[in-house]
This record gives structure tokens, sequence and C-alpha cells, in this order.
């Protein structure tokens, strides 16, 4: 007996028709996912975090995937795809949680068991594909970081929970990807087009990004939900061959709008906020065992109220400033190693005071190895020396130290 899947109104939209849509079979899951482990060495050389610090460290990072796709009679391709996070403890970054100083945090967030990391559901046709759900969004599916081996990162810059920035700067943990994404945990709609000569435009849209599911605006209060507005990014990606390189390329724009409910300290009312833009781009090159790859991100926060930066500082949500990337790779046979640099700038020292100057920013300079055990089982050595600084700072404005792991990943 014949499955019926109703699209409803958006089978108009995505063309087909007013013919009902068939499949002969429902759609076949299947079970794949990631299991990363590591153990570790970090030290912190810095004075308000209680003096020198040298530590050990064990964590993980593991999560699964449930996948499917269905055809339809009418040509329509219907998909689901649920990842969830099994870890224990936390692992990952939201945006918008308020820290213990005040600040609004981009990249800190607790992602507790079974908490989902995406859910989605596709259709795809000669149309493109159009993706609902729990997403990223276009701009970070888009941009590709510098080569980097192992589970550190650079932008995504799990290092930062290792050797911490000054309590002090607008760089908090992690600050400063190469893509904006502060609708990274949201449900949103993605459209990807169909790919012409290696070339791809996609767009997303978040309604709202602070709103509980079902409820139509954000909620008042001194935690993620003070920040409701909507979020677009659109991007434009190449993927090709130039006589023996393969070259990975891409551009995209994200634009946030910030509608504050009120907020602690009482500097904002409700309707106040801001908005933000992101301006990034990424290059990888690859020719023969040799990848060389670069990432940027500018990010200009504006109309702000003149109380926010003391009461509410959205500069240092969305680390106004920018960030970049560089790094090379050599890969033969299992063997694999890679070299690279990550900076991210602050344009404002975030110091929590309507009148906060100068900058604050952070170098990270890496160096991994890497071998493959088997298909998808690699075993990584990673290393990197850090440096934050703010300035103008005192000495308690700076820190430095290094850190060294080593970490599997087991795909399946």
């Amino acid at each position: 007996m014949k499955k019926v899947l109703l699209l409803g109104a958006s089978a108009l939209a995505l063309g087909a028709g007013s013919t009902a849509a068939f499949a002969d079979d429902p759609v076949k899951v299947t079970l794949s996912g990631t299991g990363q482990e590591w153990f570790g060495y970090a030290t912190n050389n810095k004075t308000d975090l209680g003096g020198a610090d040298s530590k050990l460290f064990a964590a993980s990072n593991n999560s699964f995937s449930l996948n499917g796709t269905t055809k339809l009679d009418n040509g329509i391709t219907v998909g689901v795809s649920f990842s969830m996070n099994a870890s224990p403890g936390t692992e990952g970054s939201q945006a918008h949680v308020l820290t213990t100083s005040g600040k609004l945090n981009q990249t800190q967030y607790a992602v507790g068991t079974g908490s989902p990391e995406t859910n989605i559901i596709t259709f795809a046709g000669s149309f493109g594909q159009v993706a609902i759900g729990w997403q990223p969004n276009a701009s970070l599916s888009a941009i590709s970081d510098a080569p980097y081996l192992g589970v550190a990162g650079l932008s995504w810059a799990r290092w930062s929970g290792w050797v911490k920035g000054p309590s002090s700067s607008n760089l908090v943990a992690g600050s400063g990807q190469t893509a904006t994404y502060d609708d990274y945990w949201a449900n949103k709609v993605v459209y990807s087009s169909p790919t012409w000569n290696g070339v791809q435009i996609s767009a997303s849209f978040t309604p709202d990004m602070a709103a509980a599911d079902g409820a139509p605006t954000a909620t008042s209060g001194g935690s993620t939900g003070n920040w409701g507005g909507s979020s677009e990014a659109v991007a434009l990606t190449y993927g090709g061959d130039f006589g023996s390189a393969k070259v990975k390329a891409a551009f995209a724009w994200t634009g946030e709008g910030f509608n504050g409910q009120a907020t602690p300290g009482g500097g904002l009312s409700n309707g106040q906020g801001g908005h933000v833009n992101g301006y990034q781009g990424s290059l990888n090159v690859t020719v023969g065992g040799f990848t060389v790859g670069a990432a940027v991100n500018d990010r200009v926060v504006g109309q702000l109220p003149t109380n926010s930066v003391s009461a509410y500082d959205l500069k240092t949500a969305l680390a106004d400033g920018i960030t970049w990337d560089v790094g090379a790779q050599y890969k033969s046979g299992p063997w694999a190693v890679a070299i690279n640099y990550y900076a991210s700038q602050a344009d404002d020292n975030g110091n929590n005071t309507a009148a906060a100057t100068g900058k604050a920013d952070v170098h990270m300079y890496g160096a991994q190895f890497e071998y493959t055990l088997g298909p998808g089982i690699a075993l990584d050595w990673e290393n990197g020396i850090i440096a934050y600084h703010v300035d103008p700072g005192a000495n308690a404005d700076k820190n430095s130290g290094f850190y060294s792991l080593l970490s599997t990943t087991v795909n399946f």
C-alpha cells in the first residue's frame, strides 16, 4: 500500500502543483555519528585568573545522527535529519548567555546530554533544496576555516576553555568566529540553489532568535530571552578544479537585528536594541597533498542606545571587530601535518562601562600532527600557543599560555 505524504500549502511553492505526491516506500533511516575523546595539558600565566595555573584535562564530544530520504512520484526528494549531542556534561557554544560579569557571551553555552544539534526536514528537487528546522545559518554552512587537524579547531576555539581570556576583555572564551551565527541554536529556513558550474547560492532566515518554541515574542528577564530579532544570511560558494588545483571558496553576509526586552540594570527598555552586519569570506586550495586556506569575518555593530554598553554589552555579545585565520596542511598516506594562525580583535575592550575604549585581541599559533588508523578513525597530537591582550590595560589584563593534547576521532 502506497504511503502518502501531504506537503500542504508549501507544495505549491515548491512546484509540486495540485497533484498529490506519493512514495512507494516509507523513509529509510540510517544511523551515523562521531565520537571524540581527548586528554591534554595547558598552562595559564595570568594574574586575574588566580595566578599562574597549569592543569591536566580530559573531555568528550560525541554525537549521533539519524538521516533518511524518500523520493516522491512528483520528483521531490523529502529528507529528515536529527542530530543529538551524546556527550556527558556540556559541549559547544551558544549565543547571548548572560555571564556573571553582566556581559553577554557569544560563544559560551551549555548543551546537555541529549540536546539537539540539528533537527530538520528538507524538500529537494530541480528548484534546489529548502531545509526547515534547527540548523546552522547560510554563512556558517558556507565558510571554511584554514586547515586544522583534531578537535580544538580555529574559530570554534575550544582552546579558549584551556587558556582563558582576561576577565576584563571583550574577547570572552572563543569569541569572534569567522562566520556570524548568533542564531545557531534556533529554528530557521535555509534555501540552497542548484549548483551551476560549481557555484551555489544559499540564504537563511531566522524569525526570532530568542523566543521559545511557539512564542511570538522574546522573553523578558536576565537571560538569553532578552534579545528578540530576526537574522538573515546569504552566501555564495564555489567548488571546482583549476587544472590540478581543487578550489573551495565562499563569500557571505549575515545581518542580525535585536529588539531588547527590559535588561539587567535597567539600561535598555523594551524595543531598544541594535544590529550587526557580518561580512565573511574563505578560500581553500589543494594541490597534491598540500592545502592552504584562510577565512575572515568583519563584524560591525550599530544603532546602539548610548547606555547600552554599560547595561547590556551588545558589542561583547557579538565581538564587534574582525576575526581571521590562515594555515597550511600536508598529507601523505595516513600521515598529515598542519600549521595555523588565528587572530580575533574586539573594537571595544569590553570593560563594561559606557566610556570603554581601546581594543582586546587574542592570537593563536598552532601545529598538529595526525595519523589515520583506518577509515573514519584518526589520532591527533594538537599544540597551540595563545596570547591575550587588552589595550589600554594593566598586567592583569593579559594572559598567555599553551596547550598540548592527544585526541582521537571515530566516525561511523
